[in-house]
């Protein structure tokens, strides 16, 4: 693949995210690799991780606690409950199979959706995972 037929299908990628998010459209799927891509909605970044559940989950903890504070957690319901920059965080791990798990982070500030938010701390989650 060339660098313009790769720039050429990026393009055409975010063109229709765009265009997706302008028009109100609740998920759009994108990303690859280990994750197997993730949706993204108003306030929610959501992906399966071919991760176990204990390694998503204290990562989950860690990238939360690094960047705010845990201000509860229950572990049989896979959530994680913050505070980042002033937004409520919302983490959700659910186990999938043995070594899968699907994440989400829901991050609300006054009420209003801050997905730019939930994409750090999502891709913290993994980083720490690793």
């Amino acid at each position: 693949m060339t660098i313009k037929q790769w720039v050429d299908r990026w393009s055409a990628a975010l063109v229709v995210v765009a265009l997706l998010a302008n028009a109100g459209c609740a998920v759009a799927l994108i990303g690859a690799g280990a994750l197997g891509g993730y949706a993204i909605s108003k306030d929610t970044i959501q992906g399966n991780a071919d991760r176990p559940f204990e390694a998503i989950w204290q990562a989950s903890i860690t990238a939360v606690s690094d960047m705010g504070a845990v201000t509860g957690q229950d572990r049989e319901a896979g959530l994680i409950i913050g505070e980042v920059q002033k937004s409520d965080v919302r983490v959700t791990v659910e186990q999938m199979t043995e070594r899968s798990v699907q994440l989400s982070v829901k991050c609300r500030r006054n009420l209003l959706p801050n997905l730019s938010l939930a994409e750090k701390i999502f891709v913290k989650i993994l980083r720490v995972a690793r």
